[in-house]
């Protein structure tokens, strides 16, 4: 026989019964019962809204400590990262290489093919925003000092779609020149367990050369503020960011 048998003894957390091993996963422990799954999700929901009234408590002691007293439609949470800066290791940056001459590489010279053309608003963090948004946005990103970068590591979310669009604006960089491009924002240091360019002030560098990821996805928390704005409550200009951490 070749490996090990599996262990058939696994249990479903909710209604005790026998589960497939290689399903006792996730949440709801795999178990295929449809009551077992509606528990587990009903007991998410649940841990999701223990935490966010845990985080609106504390927001409300910060606020209250700085003798601040907005309206409810006036402030709005973010995450919180407190990675001290520490040394850039060189394995990292060496992963890093090779992370970028690989898609690079993947790239090739043929078109962007990965979404919209590379015009100003793919690469200005908007998504479709306006311009008090981008603002009240951008403000919210440095109160929260980028807890989503933590999981940029060596890639920096670089794929080869994001490197298309860059060559598609730069098309007369050579791969070496595009290389070079990245490499000169490397520093000797960045934010502890977190993206090789994030920095104490944010990520170094310019939109134009970060990923599609990083210019386009919004966190839960600003997800929830954009719409609120959309439906006329509160306003990006005087919208209060009180910077909470997501982990208990």
């Amino acid at each position: 026989m070749i490996g090990a048998p599996l262990d058939p003894i696994h249990h479903c957390p909710t209604c005790g019964g026998p589960v497939d091993p290689l399903q006792a996963t996730g949440p709801d422990g795999g178990c295929p019962r449809l009551h077992c799954r509606l528990r587990a999700r009903e007991r998410t929901e649940r841990e999701i809204a223990e935490r966010t009234a845990r985080r609106t408590a504390t927001a409300l002691r910060g606020l209250r400590e700085r003798q601040l007293d907005p309206p409810d439609d006036e402030w709005a949470l973010v995450p919180h990262n407190d990675a001290t800066e520490v040394a850039l290791d060189a394995s990292l940056a060496a992963d890093f290489r090779r992370h970028l001459a690989r898609v690079i590489a993947e790239a090739g010279r043929g078109p962007h093919t990965g979404g919209p053309p590379a015009a100003d608003a793919s690469i200005d963090h908007s998504g479709g925003a306006r311009e008090s948004e981008r603002i009240a946005l951008a403000r919210a990103c440095a109160t929260c000092r980028g807890r989503c970068c933590r999981r940029g590591g060596a890639h920096a979310f670089l794929d080869a779609s994001s490197i298309a669009r860059v060559r598609g604006r730069q098309p007369e960089w050579t791969d070496e020149e595009l290389t070079a491009a990245y490499l000169e924002h490397l520093r000797p240091t960045h934010l502890e367990g977190g993206c090789l360019f994030q920095g104490p002030a944010g990520c170094r560098l310019p939109q134009s050369l970060r990923s599609d990821t990083c210019n386009r996805w919004w966190c839960p928390d600003l997800e929830t503020a954009r719409a609120r704005w959309a439906e006329g409550e509160g306003s990006p200009s005087t919208t209060t960011f009180i910077a909470v951490p997501v982990d208990d």
